[in-house]
This record gives C-alpha cells, sequence and structure tokens, in this order.
C-alpha cells in the first residue's frame, strides 16, 4: 500500500513536487485502506453473526462464490444464498447501460489527457493515465465474466448440488 501510495503521488505531482507528493500519499494510502477495512470487516461480521459464523468464514463463502464454488454445509448455504443475492444486485447496478456508456467516455477523456501528457513529456502522468483508461475499460468485460459465474452458483445452489456438476445441466432441467 505505502508503495502504491507513493507511486501514485509521485507520478499525479508537479516534476519539483514529486517526493513530497509521495511521501504524503505513501503515508496515507495505509492509513485510508486500515479503515476501510475496519469499516468493511465490521459490517461483514454482522451478517456473518446473523448465519452463526465467524466473520473470517463468511467472507471466505463470498470468495468461494466468486470462484464459482458451492460451500456443502447447509447452514453456510443459506450465507451462500444472501451473499449470491448482493452480488447479483452489485452486478445489476455495474452493468446498466449508462455506466457503460459513462465507463466507455471516461477512458476516452483518460486517452486524449494521456496522449497530451505524453506531448508535453509528462511520461509518468502518461502512464498512470493509460492505466486508469485501461481500467475503465476493463470493468464491463469483468462484469459479463462475473455474471456468467453467478449465474452457474446460483443454478448449484437451487439444485442443491455442491462443486460436482455442471450449471448448464443445473439450468437445463428447470
Amino acid at each position: 500500500m505505502t508503495v502504491w501510495g507513493f507511486g501514485t503521488g509521485a507520478l499525479v505531482a508537479d516534476p519539483g513536487a514529486r517526493v513530497t507528493v509521495g511521501l504524503i500519499g505513501g503515508a496515507a494510502m495505509p492509513a485510508l485502506s486500515t479503515v476501510l477495512i475496519a469499516v468493511v470487516r465490521s459490517y461483514e461480521g454482522r451478517r456473518a453473526r446473523r448465519w452463526g459464523l465467524s466473520t473470517n468464514r463468511y467472507v471466505r463463502i463470498g470468495h468461494e462464490l466468486r470462484r464459482g464454488r458451492v460451500p456443502d454445509e447447509e447452514a453456510e448455504r443459506g450465507a451462500a444464498r444472501e451473499i449470491a443475492e448482493r452480488q447479483r444486485r452489485m452486478l445489476g447496478q455495474q452493468s446498466s447501460r449508462v455506466l457503460q456508456v459513462l465507463a466507455f467516455g471516461l477512458a476516452a477523456v483518460w486517452l486524449v489527457t494521456g496522449v497530451s501528457q505524453l506531448a508535453a513529456g509528462d511520461h509518468g502522468s502518461a502512464a498512470l493515465t493509460g492505466f486508469l483508461m485501461a481500467l475503465a475499460l476493463s470493468n464491463p468485460w469483468s462484469v459479463r465474466r462475473s455474471r456468467r459465474r453467478l449465474e452457474r452458483v446460483e443454478a448449484r445452489l437451487r439444485t442443491g448440488s455442491s462443486r460436482g456438476g455442471t450449471a448448464r445441466a443445473a439450468v437445463e432441467e428447470e
């Protein structure tokens, strides 16, 4: 985190202030990350207690679902259904047509900004801008892939199968 903060601060700042801004960014990133992690863990802990699970186990179930794996135990399956529903809502918000148009528009703005930074000789800022452009363009494709994976997981949760079997066979049975 500190390296990312320092690198981002150093790339964005004016050439004369790169080290100072880099040090500030390097100090701020771990502090902000720690606060964010604490807030998220408290919310996840509340959700986990509703299912009688530890926070770590609840978070692990979410990771397993994102990888396409469904838990075997029934208590964990209830939590998995809740997590899958939250993931479905989140993917629905991220895949709206308006957000996709905004993402591509933002990528176009970053492309123009990056080209102008290259022309001005500010290669560090141009590299950061190019990276941000790539992130904006990657989101629609990653959302589509996540949606397909989530559909397979939801099919397994409905049919009661765990890690084995294909979701396509479970969907065709319905």
